[in-house]
């Protein structure tokens, strides 16, 4: 999971520099949003194990 969510993000930011991208279709939009909604739930995961 953790790799999908960093290609998600690498891909976004990629994409970020590009305006002239066709907007997202509405399976892509919604995949998105729980992959970061999913990321979200992770970080206290990933803030505990700092420690």
């Amino acid at each position: 999971m953790r790799e999908e969510i960093i290609q998600l993000v690498q891909l976004e930011a990629a994409n970020s520099n590009n305006q002239d991208r066709l907007p997202l279709t509405k399976e892509q939009d919604s995949l998105l949003l729980k992959s970061c909604i999913k990321a979200a739930a992770f970080i206290p995961y990933l803030l505990g194990h700092q420690r």
